[in-house]
C-alpha cells in the first residue's frame, strides 16, 4: 500500500512555509518544501520493549535556478555565498520571525546548513526536540 503524500503539517501548508522564506527566493533561489517522517525508535517504560514510531518534519532546500552545468569553481562560490548569508543579520532576523510564526503552530526551526551549492533549512515540532540531533 502506498503512504499518500502529505499535504500539509498541522495546518503548515508548503505555500505558507515558503511565503516565510520570500526574502531568499527574492534572491534569485529557488525553493522546494518536503513534508517527511524520521524513524525513531524508544523503550515502553512499563513492559520494556522497543517501540519504532515516526516524527514528522519538514525540509527546505534553497538554490540557485542556473545550478546545471556549472563548474566547481561556480559552486565553490556559491558555497560560499550560501555560507556567508547564514551568518548574516537578515538570515538570523528571517530565522528569529519564522520561528515566531512556526511557535503559533507548535513548530521551530531545529537547523540550517549549507550543503553543496544549497541551503537546506529542517523544521520540527516542538515536541519532538529531544530527539532532534
Amino acid at each position: 500500500m502506498l503512504v499518500p503524500k502529505e499535504e500539509h503539517y498541522n495546518g503548515l501548508t508548503k505555500e505558507f512555509i515558503e511565503d516565510m522564506f520570500i526574502d531568499v527566493s527574492d534572491d534569485g533561489y529557488n525553493i522546494s518544501t518536503f513534508f517527511d517522517k524520521r524513524a525513531i525508535t524508544t523503550v515502553d517504560k512499563e513492559d520494556g520493549k522497543m517501540v519504532i514510531s515516526a516524527i514528522p518534519y519538514i525540509r527546505c532546500t534553497f538554490q540557485k535556478s542556473s545550478n546545471t552545468g556549472l563548474d566547481i569553481f561556480d559552486q565553490q562560490k556559491q558555497k560560499k555565498e550560501l555560507k556567508d548569508y547564514t551568518k548574516s543579520s537578515e538570515f538570523k532576523e528571517m530565522i528569529e520571525t519564522t520561528n515566531d510564526r512556526l511557535d503559533d503552530f507548535g513548530w521551530y526551526v531545529s537547523e540550517s546548513k549549507v550543503s553543496g551549492y544549497q541551503l537546506r533549512i529542517f523544521i520540527h515540532r516542538i515536541e519532538d526536540i529531544k530527539y532532534v540531533v
